[in-house]
Parts: structure tokens; C-alpha cells; sequence
């Protein structure tokens, strides 16, 4: 199913590297941690705006559980 949607791929890419981001974020605290949080968010923002029809909008400040 995936391979007939790249689509479909894209959305379940962001929804795990979602609960990547998650797990790491407890860890923040620990400076490489949080700088790979950064680069995470700034690169993930221009894909979130080309899916932006299809995933729901975050609740803010944060990524739904």
C-alpha cells in the first residue's frame, strides 16, 4: 500500500520521526541533544507545509501523543 502512495509514505515518515522526536526531546536538556533538535524542527517545517492538508495541525507547544 505504501508503494502505490508515496504519499501515504510521506505521512507515516513524519508521524514516526513525530515520536522520534518525542523520545528525544526528554533529553534536551543534554546540549548535542538539543541542537539536533533545532536542525530537526528548521528541516522539518518545509515538508510540514507541503502536507500540511493531509496532517492535522499540532496542538501548541507540542506533537500530539
Amino acid at each position: 500500500m505504501l508503494s502505490a502512495s508515496p504519499l501515504l509514505a510521506s505521512v507515516r515518515m513524519v508521524v514516526q520521526l513525530d515520536e522520534v522526536r518525542r523520545q528525544l526531546a526528554s533529553r534536551a536538556g543534554h546540549r548535542p541533544v538539543r541542537e539536533y533538535l533545532e536542525r530537526f524542527d528548521e528541516s522539518r517545517r518545509p515538508g510540514m507545509l507541503l502536507l500540511a492538508d493531509i496532517i492535522p495541525p499540532q496542538p501548541p507547544g507540542g506533537i500530539p501523543a
